[in-house]
């Protein structure tokens, strides 16, 4: 599986990009929302991602970035752009835009941005009376930030996956776009992420 990312010139060309669909559910699901994205690559500046779910009035309690927005209805994106090694960005949004953003190797210790990286998301929700969605970017200064020899640039080539989740026991899901393979719930698991490339 091959995730084609288009080049773009902004936000009004993201629906000219390839639609996935967040369509894997597994573990404990016992509700499964419609989800699905699509991702833009805006040639020195970075990446726009969008998310949305076919739910009405998603749970949204945090308001606070980093609170646990997956105890809330939450949409995920999870970037892995120096595939040698296992670091990786994990991005995670409710309806509120409330953002737990944070890079690293080990699932439960990461480096969590800062203030001024989480402003330069430009993380734009929006709820509609069919659903919901995210818009927000990934700026490349933030990407070298974190990974200054990433190759990604090179060759066009990283690994990425996306995923709708809420650990809540009323509407508790674990939906992935590419499938993992995990006895229990981990989406942390960069050997499950799907290939990207810009085209």
């Amino acid at each position: 599986m091959i995730y084609e990312i288009r080049k773009i010139a902004g936000v009004s060309e993201l629906e000219q990009c390839h639609p996935f669909e967040i369509s894997n559910f597994q573990w404990r699901s016992i509700y499964r929302p419609r989800a699905r994205g699509r991702v833009g690559y805006i040639e020195n500046k970075g990446f726009l991602v969008w998310l949305a779910c076919e739910e009405v009035h998603p749970k949204a309690d945090c308001v606070y970035n980093f609170d646990p927005v997956y105890t809330d209805s939450a949409l995920n994106a999870y970037f892995q752009f120096d595939l040698t090694n296992d670091n990786y960005f994990n991005f995670e949004f409710n309806a509120k835009g409330t953002c737990i953003a944070a890079y690293g190797s080990v699932p439960h210790i990461r480096s969590n941005f800062s203030l001024d990286q989480i402003t330069d998301l430009n993380i734009r929700p929006k709820v509609t009376p069919y659903g919901w969605q995210i818009i927000f970017s990934i700026p490349e200064s933030t990407i070298y930030f974190y990974q200054p020899q990433a190759k990604w640039k090179k060759t066009r080539f990283f690994r990425c996956n996306f995923y709708k989740v809420s650990i809540h026991p009323d509407i508790e899901h674990y939906g992935s776009f590419a499938p993992v393979h995990c006895p229990t719930p981990d989406f942390h698991q960069t050997a499950y992420f799907a290939k990207a490339r810009i085209v």
